[in-house]
């Protein structure tokens, strides 16, 4: 149940993930939404696995005030 539950194999799912404290969490997202067959599109600052997203936007980091713009821009 809750938001997990609406992954399908349909509905591509954008992940954003700010190298931040809560980068490797956020992974953990990401890999329950693979495990789920989901497709990903990952915008990050940080180089990601291979395999973990189908598409993967690579950003700038900037300062911690502008990277809420920079990651959510494309």
């Amino acid at each position: 149940h809750g938001p997990i539950a609406l992954v399908s194999e349909n509905m591509p799912t954008v992940g954003v993930l700010p190298d931040d404290e809560l980068f490797e969490k956020n992974v953990s997202s990401i890999q329950q939404v693979r495990a789920r067959k989901g497709p990903v599109i990952a915008v990050t600052q940080r180089p990601i696995d291979e395999g973990l997203a189908d598409e993967v936007i690579l950003v700038p980091r900037v300062t911690s005030e502008l990277d809420p713009i920079v990651l959510n821009v494309p």
